[in-house]
This record gives structure tokens, sequence and C-alpha cells, in this order.
């Protein structure tokens, strides 16, 4: 097959892929504001494990923070709050998408794996390039898995998963550097709660920020099914080997965002970069739009 076509059945076996996971998506989105609006205001339905695994008070609602006068609102205000907003986003997205999020990203990662092998790494940055206007793709996954080693499972192990719970299923990605509560904490928290710090209880403006809060849960959800994909497949790529150096590759036109310039080209472990933030939704400033890929140095 000339090289043009092995990179155009990448191509088209990544978009497959991610076609799947659009559709796996969208099929829970239109009820995730309403769980979001549930379970920051509510105590039922909240998973005690995951509250308490995120070091959150299970009878902590949203109305909670909202009487707290604005004089007596400081650090530990917003950092309780942000505290909520993470972990009730974390559980929504379990209640979502959970096991069936894990069995679709696994399966359909190890066939973009398949998709790419034989193709050399300069080949699998043309196809990044041309990624960029054939669709909105996860690209270059470039390592090459020896044919006499045994395929691992490198996230979880999907009948086990199964019978996970939900603080299990967030704790084995955490393991894995795929989600950082914490990170979530300290980014999306932190930049929720800083917008209702100065809003006074019960006023419009609570009112319609608590709205739109709860309407940006869907985008939030998207870019997190994306982010644990991204760390799938790139743990499949090479074979599940923290230690493999990894190289940030940026495609460097003009839509690149400072965040992703700024690290082009960068070799760390895959260990060190799930710290430094993989590419996507942790880092980059166009979210799950990212182009980016970590390529085994």
């Amino acid at each position: 097959m000339p090289t043009d076509e092995k990179i155009e059945a990448f191509l088209d076996a990544e978009a497959d892929a991610l076609d799947e996971i659009d559709q796996l998506i969208e099929k829970k989105l239109q009820s995730i504001p309403g769980t979001y609006r549930k379970l920051l205001t509510s105590t039922s339905g909240r998973d005690p494990e995951v509250f308490r695994y995120l070091g959150v008070d299970l009878n902590v609602v949203l109305k909670d923070y909202e009487v707290v006068p604005l004089n007596s609102r400081g650090p530990n205000w917003v950092a309780g709050l942000s505290a909520l907003f993470a972990a009730v986003k974390l559980q929504a997205w379990v209640d979502a998408y959970g096991t069936k999020a894990l069995s679709k990203f696994s399966e359909e990662g190890r066939k973009v794996v398949a998709a790419r092998k034989g193709l050399s790494k300069k080949q699998l940055v043309a196809a990044a390039v041309l990624g960029v206007e054939k669709t909105r793709i996860e690209k270059v996954k470039a390592s090459k898995v020896p044919k006499d080693l045994k395929e691992r499972d490198l996230t979880v192990d999907v009948p086990k998963a199964r019978a996970l719970t939900r603080a299990e299923i967030l704790k084995s990605l955490e393991e894995r550097g795929i989600i950082s509560p914490v990170g979530i904490l300290q980014t999306q928290g932190m930049a929720k709660a800083s917008r209702f710090i100065d809003l006074q209880p019960g006023s419009p403006e609570w009112a319609r920020e608590f709205q739109a809060a709860s309407n940006a849960a869907k985008g939030d959800m998207i870019g997190l099914n994306y982010q644990v994909y991204q760390g799938y497949t790139t743990l499949e790529s090479i074979n599940g080997d923290e230690t493999a150096p990894l190289v940030w590759v940026a495609v460097g036109d003009k839509n690149t965002c400072g965040n992703c310039s700024a690290k082009a080209g960068k070799i760390h472990p895959y260990i060190e970069w799930t710290r430094l933030g993989l590419p996507g939704a942790q880092t980059c400033l166009g979210k799950e739009r990212c182009r980016c890929d970590l390529v085994p140095a």
C-alpha cells in the first residue's frame, strides 16, 4: 500500500474510533445539566465513597455557600466550593459514562494503535497535519509494540470494571495519571467558585451563574471524556510503560495555543507528562479540540 494510502487508512480508523466515542458521549449529554444541578443542591443520589475520596463533606450543598455573607467569604469558602464543584463533576461523569466509557475507550484505543502500526514517526506527524483538515482527531500514537509481547490490560480490566465502585474507577484513572482530582479542583473548580464569591445570596445574578455553571457541565463532560480517551490511547501506544520518554508534537500553525507551543519538542517520561498535563482538556486552551500529541522519543 502506498505511503499516502497508509496515512489515509490510519486517519480513517482514528476518525471511526472518535465517531464511536462521540456517539457514546452524545447519548448521555443532555441529561448532564440536570444531574449536575441535583448533585449540587441536594444530598440525594450522592455517592459517599466519591465524596469521601475527594475529601468533600457529603452533607454540604450549594445553598450552604450561598447563605454566607459576602464579607465572610474568604479562601476557605472558595476552597470548599471548589471541592464541591469537583466532586459533583466527577460523580456526574461516572454516573453518565463510567464503565461504558472505560470499555469503549479501551476498545477504540486498541483499534487506533493497531491501525497505525507500520507507520514511521515522520508519517505519523504527516497524519497529524492532514488530520487537522480531515476531522477533529487524536493523532500520532507512534510506538511499535513487539510482536512477541503479550497484550497487557493497561488501564482497567473490562470485566472487572463492571464490579468497581465509582470511587474505585476514579482512583484507577488517577493512579495511571489519566485524571487528577486535585487538578480538576484547582482549575475548573476554582474557576467556577471564583465567579460566585461576589454574588449576593438569593440574587438574580447568583441564579444566573448557577444556571450557566449547570449548562457548562456538558462541555466539562466532553472534555473529561476525551481526556480519559487520550490517556488510554497514549498508554496503549507505549505498552503501558509509564517511564517511556515522549516528545510533545504540536502542529505549529496560527491556531496552536500558547500553552501547547511552549511544550512543543519537550521530552519527558509519560509519568511526568501526567503531572504537567496531557494534550487536550487538561492544558490546551482549545480543550478537547487540541491537535497535539505525545510521540515516543
